[in-house]
This record gives structure tokens, C-alpha cells and sequence, in this order.
């Protein structure tokens, strides 16, 4: 029955610690975007450059259509 207890609240202290990671997805637009933006699908960035100094491992950054014109490092 111990066994069972300190199972028991191991298993809720894991769960209680455990974080949920949401992965973000970034939008940019050379038309009508602005890297004074949040990069959201209605008010999209407008360079590649600032959805990729903003975005994490796991995040996607989407293209809109147009054209790009910079230099990507």
C-alpha cells in the first residue's frame, strides 16, 4: 500500500511539473506585411528575416506570396 501512495503522488508530482510546449506559426508577406507586426496571418512581417530572429525550434514560419528580395544568413 506504500508503494502504491508514493507511486501515486510521483506520478502527480511529474505531471504537476510538466509544461506544455505549443509550437507558433509565423507569417510573412512582402506585401502588405511589417516587421512592426506580431507576424499573425492578419498582420504578417515583412521579411523572412525577422519571422526567423523571432521563431523557435518547432516553429513555422509561412511564406505568402510575392516576391523576396534579401539575403538570408
Amino acid at each position: 500500500m506504500r508503494q502504491l501512495v508514493i507511486r501515486s503522488l510521483t506520478l502527480l508530482l511529474t505531471l504537476a511539473t510538466v509544461t506544455t510546449v505549443q509550437a507558433a506559426s509565423f507569417f510573412v508577406s512582402p506585401t502588405g506585411g511589417s516587421d512592426a507586426n506580431n507576424g499573425s496571418l492578419a498582420t504578417p512581417f515583412l521579411t523572412i528575416a525577422k519571422a526567423l530572429s523571432v521563431a523557435q525550434p518547432g516553429d513555422t514560419v509561412n511564406l505568402r506570396a510575392g516576391t523576396y528580395r534579401e539575403a538570408i544568413n
